[in-house]
């Protein structure tokens, strides 16, 4: 199920953002993975994911994401 209407404002705002992230480290890899088919199901797994990396290493998920996506992150 590719629809995505029942998404949070925040978590589309959010997704919008991954569209910047750079797509050659293995994280840009799988965020771009999730972007280009996003379901409710891989969007939610993904934040969760970014969530838990973020929390043992916020500098790193932060030049990973930007400091947008970095916030909108922490916002969820």
């Amino acid at each position: 199920m590719t629809d995505i209407t029942t998404l949070t404002e925040n978590e589309k705002r959010f997704l919008n953002l991954l569209e910047e992230v750079d797509k050659e480290s293995i994280w840009g890899i799988a965020i771009s993975n999730v972007v280009k088919n996003p379901t409710v199901t891989t969007v939610r797994r993904l934040i969760c994911e970014l969530k838990s990396q973020a929390n043992d290493c916020g500098q790193v998920m932060l030049s990973i994401l930007g400091e947008p996506g970095y916030n909108q992150l922490m916002v969820l």
